[in-house]
């Protein structure tokens, strides 16, 4: 809760969850902010003042008991965001001074490898989704053109508030790399959030991109189009963005833990 120095008077309510944002999927044909919207709403009217609601890191997260794939109804909406505006109710909150507030941001790449022409018929033979056509003739094009490796430039934004700190990068992050900054830093306080500034894809965890599946390649016939990449960014990728989160950190004046 961010309030004003001379009478606490709540200015924003700035929230977190980890979980996707959409419980109703593209089969729904009404319009709607999702669960996110509707629990930023009735936040509002119990907090007297604007709500903002972080997605976090839920690139592998969806809310409890919404199909991953076919989403949920109208009522699994309300019934999620319910449960969010329950949860946030119990939130309490001791004014402290602001004391360090700082923005920054650092930069780095993060890299894919165009597949063969064997392999990206192997790929697209095997996938379940329709859009393997035009995947297909991307890939083609880039061989063409001689690209084997594409490099998409990546911007890792820090918010510091005391010693708390809002960090976000335009990926769909898995939640195990939030858990591995808090893990590596001690601090519960610094929170790794994918979905900033736009996204470029899923970023799973080294186990997970070694599994294959929907978030790995299949996501990348639908989207390489809007992502910059055809394939997914290599394997060790999500361990290059924990490392960069945290030297982000200690540019900052602080320290990692011993982990």
């Amino acid at each position: 809760m961010v309030a004003r120095a001379d009478d606490e008077k709540p200015i924003v309510l700035v929230t977190r969850v980890t979980a996707h944002a959409n419980v109703l999927m593209r089969q729904n044909t009404k319009i709607s902010s999702d669960y996110i919207g509707v629990a930023r709403e009735q936040l509002r009217e119990v907090f007297g003042c604007p709500v903002m609601i972080l997605q976090g890191a839920a690139g592998n997260l969806k809310p409890a008991g919404v199909d991953k794939v076919e989403g949920g109804s109208l009522d699994d909406l309300h019934r999620v965001a319910d449960a969010f505006v329950r949860a946030a109710k119990q939130l309490r909150f001791e004014p402290v001074d602001v004391e360090d507030i700082r923005m920054t941001s650092i930069h780095t790449s993060f890299v894919s490898d165009v597949p063969s022409q064997e392999e990206s018929e192997k790929r697209a033979a095997r996938t379940q989704h329709g859009e393997a056509d035009g995947w297909l003739a991307s890939c083609d094009e880039l061989r063409q053109r001689g690209v084997r490796v594409q490099s998409v430039p990546a911007e890792i934004h820090f918010f510091k508030l005391n010693e708390g700190c809002i960090c976000g990068v335009a990926e769909e992050i898995f939640c195990e790399l939030a858990l591995a900054v808090w893990d590596r830093t001690e601090n519960p306080l610094l929170f790794l959030n994918g979905y900033t500034n736009g996204c470029t894809g899923y970023l799973p965890t080294r186990d997970e991109w070694f599994k294959g599946g929907y978030e790995v390649y299949d996501s990348n016939f639908v989207y390489h189009k809007y992502h910059g990449h055809v394939m997914p960014y290599r394997a060790e990728t999500a361990d290059l963005l924990v490392e960069r989160v945290l030297e982000g950190w200690e540019q900052m004046g602080h320290c990692r833990g011993s982990g």
